[in-house]
Protein backbone atom coordinates (compact mmCIF):
# COMPACT_ATOMS: atom_id res chain seq x y z
CA UNK A 1 0.00 0.00 0.00
CA UNK A 2 1.56 3.60 -0.91
CA UNK A 3 2.03 5.52 2.38
CA UNK A 4 -0.62 8.80 1.89
CA UNK A 5 0.20 10.03 5.06
CA UNK A 6 3.53 11.13 6.53
CA UNK A 7 4.86 12.06 10.11
CA UNK A 8 6.99 14.35 10.12
CA UNK A 9 10.78 14.26 12.10
CA UNK A 10 10.91 17.17 14.28
CA UNK A 11 14.55 17.61 14.01
CA UNK A 12 14.11 18.10 9.90
CA UNK A 13 11.54 20.81 10.74
CA UNK A 14 13.40 22.96 13.04
CA UNK A 15 16.06 22.19 9.86
CA UNK A 16 13.89 23.96 7.42
CA UNK A 17 12.54 26.67 9.13
CA UNK A 18 15.69 29.10 8.79
CA UNK A 19 14.11 29.28 4.94
CA UNK A 20 10.55 30.72 6.52
CA UNK A 21 12.14 33.03 9.46
CA UNK A 22 13.90 35.37 6.97
CA UNK A 23 10.44 36.06 5.03
CA UNK A 24 10.01 39.74 5.61
CA UNK A 25 6.71 41.10 6.47
CA UNK A 26 4.39 42.55 3.92
CA UNK A 27 1.22 42.20 4.86
CA UNK A 28 0.06 44.53 7.78
CA UNK A 29 -2.79 44.09 10.69
CA UNK A 30 -2.33 47.18 12.86
CA UNK A 31 0.85 47.30 13.99
CA UNK A 32 1.98 43.54 13.12
CA UNK A 33 3.57 42.34 9.61
CA UNK A 34 3.35 39.24 8.38
CA UNK A 35 4.79 37.51 5.36
CA UNK A 36 1.85 36.50 2.85
CA UNK A 37 0.53 33.37 1.51
CA UNK A 38 2.68 33.63 -1.72
CA UNK A 39 5.68 34.43 0.01
CA UNK A 40 5.11 31.69 2.07
CA UNK A 41 4.54 28.71 -1.26
CA UNK A 42 7.32 30.41 -2.95
CA UNK A 43 9.83 29.49 -0.10
CA UNK A 44 8.65 26.07 -0.10
CA UNK A 45 8.85 25.84 -3.82
CA UNK A 46 12.03 27.12 -3.35
CA UNK A 47 13.50 24.63 -1.01
CA UNK A 48 11.85 21.65 -3.38
CA UNK A 49 13.60 22.84 -6.47
CA UNK A 50 16.85 22.85 -4.53
CA UNK A 51 16.26 19.68 -3.40
CA UNK A 52 17.00 21.02 0.30
CA UNK A 53 13.96 19.34 1.70
CA UNK A 54 10.75 16.76 0.78
CA UNK A 55 7.60 18.32 0.76
CA UNK A 56 6.22 17.19 3.86
CA UNK A 57 9.25 18.59 6.19
CA UNK A 58 8.61 21.70 4.22
CA UNK A 59 5.05 22.44 4.94
CA UNK A 60 5.52 21.31 8.34
CA UNK A 61 8.40 24.14 8.85
CA UNK A 62 6.06 27.00 7.05
CA UNK A 63 3.23 26.16 9.49
CA UNK A 64 5.37 26.31 12.39
CA UNK A 65 7.31 29.36 11.61
CA UNK A 66 3.80 30.87 10.51
CA UNK A 67 2.44 29.68 14.18
CA UNK A 68 5.54 30.98 15.85
CA UNK A 69 5.15 34.51 14.67
CA UNK A 70 2.07 35.08 16.26
CA UNK A 71 -0.76 35.74 13.41
CA UNK A 72 -3.05 33.45 14.74
CA UNK A 73 -3.51 36.05 17.97
CA UNK A 74 -2.54 33.07 20.81
CA UNK A 75 0.47 33.51 22.70
CA UNK A 76 0.08 30.53 24.44
CA UNK A 77 0.22 29.17 20.77
CA UNK A 78 3.20 30.64 20.11
CA UNK A 79 5.05 29.62 22.96
CA UNK A 80 3.85 25.89 22.22
CA UNK A 81 5.62 26.20 18.79
CA UNK A 82 8.40 28.28 19.47
CA UNK A 83 9.63 25.68 21.88
CA UNK A 84 12.00 22.92 19.63
CA UNK A 85 13.39 20.86 22.93
CA UNK A 86 10.14 19.32 23.60
CA UNK A 87 8.54 16.83 20.63
CA UNK A 88 5.21 18.09 22.02
CA UNK A 89 3.55 19.16 19.05
CA UNK A 90 3.03 16.36 16.39
CA UNK A 91 2.43 16.83 12.31
CA UNK A 92 1.64 14.39 10.08
CA UNK A 93 1.29 15.48 6.29
CA UNK A 94 -1.62 14.18 3.89
CA UNK A 95 0.11 13.62 0.33
CA UNK A 96 -1.79 16.15 -1.94
CA UNK A 97 -1.88 14.05 -4.89
CA UNK A 98 -4.27 11.38 -3.33
CA UNK A 99 -7.42 11.31 -2.16
CA UNK A 100 -8.03 7.88 0.22
CA UNK A 101 -11.27 6.66 0.43
CA UNK A 102 -11.01 5.35 3.32
CA UNK A 103 -9.16 6.66 6.79
CA UNK A 104 -7.85 3.82 8.42
CA UNK A 105 -3.99 5.10 7.98
CA UNK A 106 -4.91 8.47 9.28
CA UNK A 107 -6.76 7.01 12.30
CA UNK A 108 -3.55 5.09 12.95
CA UNK A 109 -1.30 7.99 12.87
CA UNK A 110 -3.82 10.13 15.18
CA UNK A 111 -3.90 7.25 17.64
CA UNK A 112 -0.37 7.40 17.72
CA UNK A 113 0.43 10.91 18.80
CA UNK A 114 -2.79 10.60 21.49
CA UNK A 115 -1.07 7.30 22.66
CA UNK A 116 2.75 9.32 22.65
CA UNK A 117 2.91 10.40 26.41
CA UNK A 118 5.25 13.53 24.85
CA UNK A 119 2.68 14.65 22.32
CA UNK A 120 0.17 17.41 23.87
CA UNK A 121 -0.48 18.74 20.04
CA UNK A 122 -1.11 17.11 16.77
CA UNK A 123 -1.57 18.81 13.57
CA UNK A 124 -2.74 17.36 10.31
CA UNK A 125 -1.76 19.42 6.77
CA UNK A 126 -3.37 19.00 3.00
CA UNK A 127 -0.68 21.13 1.33
CA UNK A 128 -2.78 20.50 -1.96
CA UNK A 129 -5.95 21.81 -0.96
CA UNK A 130 -6.57 25.49 -2.35
CA UNK A 131 -9.85 26.21 -2.58
CA UNK A 132 -13.41 26.02 -0.83
CA UNK A 133 -15.68 23.11 -2.26
CA UNK A 134 -12.02 20.91 -1.81
CA UNK A 135 -12.53 21.56 1.88
CA UNK A 136 -16.05 20.79 2.21
CA UNK A 137 -15.33 17.07 0.52
CA UNK A 138 -12.38 16.62 2.38
CA UNK A 139 -14.47 17.62 5.92
CA UNK A 140 -17.61 15.50 4.52
CA UNK A 141 -14.79 12.67 4.26
CA UNK A 142 -13.74 12.55 7.18
CA UNK A 143 -17.18 12.72 9.16
CA UNK A 144 -17.90 10.05 7.31
CA UNK A 145 -14.91 7.90 7.35
CA UNK A 146 -13.21 9.07 10.67
CA UNK A 147 -13.55 9.65 14.03
CA UNK A 148 -14.49 13.33 13.20
CA UNK A 149 -17.57 14.37 14.48
CA UNK A 150 -19.89 17.30 13.54
CA UNK A 151 -21.21 18.73 16.47
CA UNK A 152 -22.68 22.04 14.95
CA UNK A 153 -22.60 24.04 11.62
CA UNK A 154 -24.73 26.96 11.87
CA UNK A 155 -24.65 30.52 9.84
CA UNK A 156 -22.73 33.33 11.42
CA UNK A 157 -23.47 36.50 8.79
CA UNK A 158 -22.68 35.54 4.88
CA UNK A 159 -20.71 32.64 6.36
CA UNK A 160 -21.64 29.30 7.77
CA UNK A 161 -19.23 28.07 11.26
CA UNK A 162 -18.62 24.52 11.61
CA UNK A 163 -17.91 23.13 14.48
CA UNK A 164 -16.10 19.89 14.53
CA UNK A 165 -15.03 17.46 17.45
CA UNK A 166 -12.51 14.60 17.69
CA UNK A 167 -13.15 11.85 20.53
CA UNK A 168 -8.88 11.93 22.14
CA UNK A 169 -10.81 9.10 25.08
CA UNK A 170 -13.48 8.40 27.21
CA UNK A 171 -15.27 11.54 28.15
CA UNK A 172 -12.58 13.67 26.08
CA UNK A 173 -13.60 15.67 22.66
CA UNK A 174 -10.86 18.02 21.57
CA UNK A 175 -12.14 21.62 19.71
CA UNK A 176 -10.51 20.94 15.71
CA UNK A 177 -9.39 24.17 15.01
CA UNK A 178 -8.56 24.80 11.10
CA UNK A 179 -6.08 27.00 9.23
CA UNK A 180 -5.81 27.71 5.88
CA UNK A 181 -4.68 29.63 2.77
CA UNK A 182 -8.54 31.82 2.36
CA UNK A 183 -9.57 35.08 2.12
CA UNK A 184 -12.88 34.77 3.71
CA UNK A 185 -11.04 33.00 7.43
CA UNK A 186 -10.76 35.53 9.72
CA UNK A 187 -7.26 36.98 9.96
CA UNK A 188 -6.05 35.01 12.82
CA UNK A 189 -6.42 31.61 10.57
CA UNK A 190 -5.39 32.30 7.48
CA UNK A 191 -2.13 30.25 7.28
CA UNK A 192 -0.30 29.16 4.56
CA UNK A 193 -1.15 25.88 3.94
CA UNK A 194 -4.80 24.17 5.14
CA UNK A 195 -4.34 22.16 8.46
CA UNK A 196 -6.23 21.09 11.39
CA UNK A 197 -5.12 21.64 14.82
CA UNK A 198 -6.69 19.59 17.88
CA UNK A 199 -5.35 19.33 21.50
CA UNK A 200 -4.71 15.37 22.16
CA UNK A 201 -4.21 15.39 26.08
CA UNK A 202 -6.15 16.07 28.70
CA UNK A 203 -6.44 19.67 30.82
CA UNK A 204 -3.71 19.89 33.08
CA UNK A 205 -5.12 19.76 37.09
CA UNK A 206 -4.78 22.99 37.45
CA UNK A 207 -5.38 25.41 34.69
CA UNK A 208 -5.09 28.98 34.76
CA UNK A 209 -8.27 30.48 35.46
CA UNK A 210 -9.46 32.75 32.75
CA UNK A 211 -9.76 29.09 30.41
CA UNK A 212 -12.00 26.95 29.86
CA UNK A 213 -12.48 25.13 32.88
CA UNK A 214 -14.65 22.11 31.29
CA UNK A 215 -12.44 19.14 31.64
CA UNK A 216 -14.41 17.13 29.21
CA UNK A 217 -13.30 19.30 26.15
CA UNK A 218 -9.50 20.11 25.11
CA UNK A 219 -8.33 22.97 22.95
CA UNK A 220 -5.32 23.95 21.94
CA UNK A 221 -4.67 26.89 24.92
CA UNK A 222 -4.79 24.05 27.71
CA UNK A 223 -1.24 23.59 26.67
CA UNK A 224 0.58 22.91 29.83
CA UNK A 225 3.12 26.37 30.71
CA UNK A 226 5.16 27.16 33.61
CA UNK A 227 4.59 31.06 34.35
CA UNK A 228 3.55 32.47 37.60
CA UNK A 229 -0.19 33.82 37.83
CA UNK A 230 1.34 37.23 37.09
CA UNK A 231 2.71 36.17 33.68
CA UNK A 232 -0.54 34.02 32.65
CA UNK A 233 -2.60 37.22 33.35
CA UNK A 234 -0.12 39.91 31.41
CA UNK A 235 -0.11 37.15 28.96
CA UNK A 236 -3.62 36.52 28.73
CA UNK A 237 -4.20 40.33 27.82
CA UNK A 238 -1.30 40.19 25.38
CA UNK A 239 -3.46 37.59 23.43
CA UNK A 240 -6.99 39.26 23.54
CA UNK A 241 -5.12 42.36 22.78
CA UNK A 242 -3.28 40.95 19.53
CA UNK A 243 -6.04 39.35 18.48
CA UNK A 244 -8.32 42.28 18.22
CA UNK A 245 -5.42 44.30 16.43
CA UNK A 246 -5.25 41.13 13.67
CA UNK A 247 -9.13 40.84 13.65
CA UNK A 248 -9.56 44.46 13.41
CA UNK A 249 -12.70 43.56 15.88
CA UNK A 250 -13.62 41.93 18.79
CA UNK A 251 -12.76 38.48 19.05
CA UNK A 252 -16.40 36.73 18.28
CA UNK A 253 -18.13 33.18 17.30
CA UNK A 254 -16.08 32.64 13.67
CA UNK A 255 -13.10 33.53 15.63
CA UNK A 256 -13.53 31.38 18.57
CA UNK A 257 -12.09 28.37 19.40
CA UNK A 258 -15.36 26.34 19.52
CA UNK A 259 -15.76 27.08 15.95
CA UNK A 260 -13.48 25.17 13.26
CA UNK A 261 -14.16 26.55 10.73
CA UNK A 262 -16.21 29.25 8.54
CA UNK A 263 -17.60 28.36 5.08
CA UNK A 264 -19.04 30.13 1.92
CA UNK A 265 -23.25 29.68 2.82
CA UNK A 266 -22.84 28.35 -0.84
CA UNK A 267 -21.34 24.86 0.17
CA UNK A 268 -23.84 22.23 0.95
CA UNK A 269 -24.44 21.81 4.52
CA UNK A 270 -22.80 19.35 6.83
CA UNK A 271 -25.04 16.60 8.73
CA UNK A 272 -25.05 17.06 11.71
CA UNK A 273 -23.65 14.13 14.11
CA UNK A 274 -23.31 12.90 17.56
CA UNK A 275 -20.07 11.80 19.02
CA UNK A 276 -19.45 8.20 19.81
Amino acid sequence: MVKWVTRVNGSETQRLLGAYAILPGTVAYGNYRFPSVPQYTDATRALMEKGEGDLPSAVAAALTDWHQRGQNGCLFARLAASDSNIPHWNRLVVDPGREPEEMSELEAEIQKSIEDPAAHLLSIAWPGLREPDEIVRLIGGLLELSRFWLECDMRVGNLRSVQIRYPVSKGLQAWVMAFGPFGFLPATRRAPFFELVLRIKRKPETAFHRLNQDASVAHLADFPLEMSEQRWEHRWRSTMNRTRVILGHEPDAASAAKSTILLPLSDPGLREERST
